[in-house]
């Protein structure tokens, strides 16, 4: 399990999410799923897409949960500026 800062999670992750998303993603799948969500691990580069970012990042979690997540609106933006594996379970 790899230890991240909280710093790490809001700032590195998703510069790096963005930086897969314009080498892996935009080239090539970005015309057919515009406005959809794609969810990255950071640290493997594997992705899911979805119309919503939580069943993408699930499906991604189950796979690897350890994953450290950016989620981001192909050919728009940002969908959360935090990663998924740091929010708490409300009770």
């Amino acid at each position: 399990m790899n230890a991240h800062t909280p710093q790490e999670t809001t700032n590195d992750t998703m510069d790096r999410a963005y930086a897969i998303y314009d080498r892996v993603i935009r080239p090539t799948l970005e015309f057919q799923n515009s406005a959809r969500i794609v969810s990255i691990d950071v640290d493997s580069e594997d992705f899911e897409i979805d119309d919503s970012a939580l069943p993408a990042s699930m499906r991604l979690l189950f796979r690897k949960p350890d994953a450290r997540i950016g989620a981001i609106r192909i050919g728009v933006g940002p969908v959360h500026r935090l990663g998924l594996r740091h929010v708490r379970k409300l009770s």
